[in-house]
């Protein structure tokens, strides 16, 4: 007589991948984005900029600290995709970090997204870097430079997370935004130098070498976002595109 086992369904199934190190540097960094721009708006609106750095760590401490014991996503983790596992049947914290299986994207869309909600967060602050804005070469005046910063930063912040969340609507989205604003940026260049060597308002020292190299070596900055515009939508219609499953 043969003996036969039935195969255990537990062992079949096909176990959540694990993230690499560049998400989980991505989701480090993301968390200190995060962090520092909730920082940025507490300490400008309550006029104490100078202290900006630190209070970026205390909430970077904070919801570290917050969301490990109640294993709860930080903003980093949430927005890469990654979440943290527990043992239903014993309760025992399994404290493993998996990905759904849907969002394993590939280190370009990591980087796109990563690089474009940089940008987003940088133009949701803007309003408090410069007073007014710029748009086809017209200087917009508040209220309406209110309105170009804060639609500028949710343009970008849709194509980050088209990107990191693998939407097939990033084949149309990031094209879109970063056609739109290499165009608008050629042609309120001069305006935009201007501004910034006349209305530029108080900024932190990681803004600030980012605005110096713009005034002293205008062309490197952008030079470099002409090209990373290129290269990623190259990279997002044709080598990732079969990572866009949502």
């Amino acid at each position: 007589m043969t003996e036969t086992t039935a195969a255990d369904p537990k062992s079949s199934k096909k176990k959540s991948p694990r993230p690499g190190m560049a998400r989980l540097f991505a989701s480090y960094y993301a968390d200190f984005l995060f962090a520092s721009f909730l920082s940025w708006v507490i300490c400008f609106s309550l006029n104490y900029p100078a202290y900006w750095i630190w209070v970026t760590l205390c909430v970077w401490a904070l919801e570290t600290a917050f969301c490990r014991d109640r294993l709860i996503p930080t903003a980093g983790e949430y927005i890469l995709g990654i979440r943290y596992m527990t043992s239903s049947s014993s309760h025992v914290v399994a404290d493993i970090q998996v990905l759904h299986p849907k969002l394993v994207l590939n280190g370009i869309l990591v980087f796109g997204g990563v690089v474009d909600l940089t940008l987003s967060l940088g133009f949701l602050c803007g309003w408090t870097f410069l007073d007014r804005a710029v748009v086809g070469g017209v200087a917009l005046d508040p209220p309406w430079s209110l309105i170009y910063w804060l639609s500028s930063g949710l343009l970008f912040f849709m194509s980050a997370t088209s990107m990191l969340g693998g939407n097939r609507n990033a084949v149309w989205l990031v094209p879109m935004v970063h056609v739109w604003f290499s165009i608008d940026f050629h042609r309120s260049f001069q305006a935009w130098m201007e501004m910034l060597h006349h209305d530029l308002i108080f900024t932190p020292w990681v803004s600030a070498a980012i605005i110096s190299t713009a005034k002293t070596q205008p062309t490197i900055i952008l030079g470099a976002f002409y090209l990373y515009s290129f290269l990623l939508l190259v990279a997002v219609l044709t080598i990732s595109r079969k990572h866009l499953i949502n």
